[in-house]
């Protein structure tokens, strides 16, 4: 990060901290009974950096209506809780969590209030998210040579990619965003040199590749949906040779990830007394969920896809299941709409 801004230093080192962060939100700390992620905490002195400035008289600020309404929802939210919710502390103490995001956002307003400043900070998210996707997927392969990099989470005998750097909470599925933007990125008209184009091509297959063995329908629910929003978009902008070699790079990361993270004679783990597997900061909560099976010599020999698309073994179908909070949900909405 201090390299990015040594090269291309037009914003706050404060605010490449941030973006920074959202890669990283399985960073996190329990403190008093609750969890104090990484990038609530890089919000704060993102805010802190520009009240600090504000004080100083260095910056001048206008709150525009767009921008009141948006931190308006804060005050709502805290109202919401103490007034209307059947258990009001618990309620507010989940509201006030939202405050470092409120901060942050009212102090990117200004950062990137100008379009140039906008489009450097996408490029930033794209870039530390292409890095940060990379490294978890180096990660699950580096189970290969029998070593852990804390990158994997073991459910139902199976290993899948939700480490670290893969499913933020603040953006939703990384992995499908950053799949996106090379998505677009390669579908434009200006798609760059040579060199860059291949970088984008290798962002997209690593992006996809995460996507999948992130074993989240949510997040394959997210790739398929934005491939067919962005072929609709371009429309007859679309090049048939590029198109068809994006497709291929496409087929060619699913096969490749099918095949080396399905049941095999290479992926085969047995889970020891010493070792922990399971997600960054989480390593002896997340232990393997089978009680049919001795969890001490269990093996691990790969994830069963249509399993997960079936549903998970075990357990009542998790999609039926949601519905059925939306439901709930719904009837709360209805008896107080506030």
């Amino acid at each position: 990060m201090g390299v990015y801004w040594w090269r291309r230093p037009t914003l706050p080192p404060a605010l490449l901290l941030f973006i920074a962060s959202v890669f990283l939100s399985r960073v996190y700390w329990k403190i008093a009974g609750t969890t104090i992620r990484f990038e609530q905490l890089m919000a704060m002195l993102l805010f802190a950096c520009f009240f600090l400035e504000l004080l100083r008289k260095k910056i001048l600020f206008r709150l525009q209506w767009q921008v009141v309404l948006v931190l308006a929802l804060f005050p709502l939210m805290l109202l919401s809780s103490l007034l209307l919710s059947p258990v009001p502390w618990q309620s507010l103490k989940k509201s006030l969590v939202y405050l470092p995001y409120f901060l942050a956002f009212l102090s990117m307003v200004h950062y990137l209030s100008a379009a140039e400043k906008l489009w450097e900070a996408w490029r930033v998210f794209y870039v530390f998210g292409a890095a940060a996707i990379s490294l978890s997927v180096i990660g699950f392969y580096l189970l290969y040579f029998d070593i852990n990099a804390g990158m994997v989470r073991a459910e139902y005998g199976s290993l899948w990619l939700r480490g670290t750097v893969v499913a933020p909470n603040i953006m939703g599925s990384s992995a499908v965003i950053i799949f996106l933007a090379a998505l677009c990125r390669l579908t434009s008209r200006n798609a760059g040199q040579k060199k860059r184009r291949m970088m984008h091509m290798a962002v997209l297959a690593v992006s996809f590749a995460a996507a999948m063995m992130s074993c989240s329908r949510g997040a394959w629910a997210g790739v398929l949906l934005g491939m067919l929003v962005v072929a609709g978009w371009r429309g007859r902008k679309l090049a048939l040779k590029s198109t068809a070699a994006v497709l291929l790079l496409i087929l060619g990361s699913c096969v490749f990830v099918y095949h080396t993270t399905t049941e095999n004679k290479w992926l085969k783990i047995e889970k020891k007394s010493d070792i922990s597997m399971g997600e960054f900061g989480e390593a002896k909560i997340d232990e393997f969920v089978n009680p049919e099976v001795n969890t001490m010599r269990m093996e691990i020999k790969g994830t069963n896809y249509k399993e997960k698309i079936g549903g998970l073994p075990g357990s009542e179908d998790s999609i039926k299941w949601r519905f059925n909070v939306l439901k709930v949900a719904l009837k709360d909405w209805r008896l107080s709409p506030i």
